[in-house]
């Protein structure tokens, strides 16, 4: 998680990378994540997209901006998991 200025507003950026492992490629991931404070407590979330595809049983580098509603000094972790993907041979 880091802080970045784009377009002249603040930004949270979540880089990592995700593993496939079933056996559909995936396309035009959707993240949801989650920010807590120090106490545990969930204090903002949003949601974050990706246009990357991803093979079966591979892996991709991803990167998301989430604009924070909750003051700077509050986020102290966060959770992301993959809430949508599209199957890469769909029409839709």
């Amino acid at each position: 998680m880091n802080w970045g200025i784009a377009r002249d507003e603040l930004r949270i950026y979540i880089a990592g990378v995700f593993t496939n492992t079933s056996s559909v490629a995936w396309k035009d991931t959707e993240f949801d994540c989650r920010f807590f404070d120090a106490n545990g407590v969930m204090i903002d979330a949003g949601t974050g997209f990706n246009r990357v595809t991803i093979n079966p049983n591979d892996d991709a580098a991803f990167r998301v901006s989430i604009t924070p509603t909750a003051a700077t000094n509050s986020y102290a972790s966060f959770k992301i998991s993959v809430s949508h993907a599209r199957n890469s041979k769909s029409w839709f």
